[in-house]
């Protein structure tokens, strides 16, 4: 069976704004001070990354039946994108995995493959514990 809830073994994300290192923050305690995610952004995010790959349920896969041209096109290339994200979250965990974010389009749609990439990767994880 899949679990979909988060555990305090798994942490979140962590904004380090500019703000936090002039007021004397040390980078290496603010990145360990991350809190555990909640179960609905922990789920939301699962399922983003299942959307994303198309490994999900019948309903989705319906979706993905009637997907546009768009989504044919473009399916590939997230799946490669998430299968990276995955494998750095693999190789090196999810305290060495660090994305910059500047609020940009492109940003966006990185900072969701991540999301989707560090979900599933905190699954596995969860997974191989038991």
């Amino acid at each position: 069976t899949t679990t979909t809830t988060a555990t305090a073994a798994i942490p979140n994300w962590r904004v380090i704004t500019p703000q936090d290192m002039l007021d004397g923050g040390d980078p290496n305690r603010l990145l360990l001070q991350r809190p555990t995610w909640s179960n609905a952004a922990y789920r939301e995010a699962l399922q983003q990354y299942q959307q994303y790959t198309h490994n999900s349920n019948d309903v989705q896969q319906q979706q993905h039946e009637e997907a546009t041209d768009v989504d044919r096109y473009l399916q590939p290339s997230l799946s490669f994108a998430l299968q990276e994200f995955y494998n750095a979250y693999r190789l090196y965990g999810s305290y060495h995995v660090i994305g910059s974010f500047n609020g940009g389009k492109d940003a966006c749609v990185i900072l969701e493959l991540m999301r989707a990439a560090h979900a599933h990767w905190a699954q596995q994880q969860q997974q191989q514990q038991q």
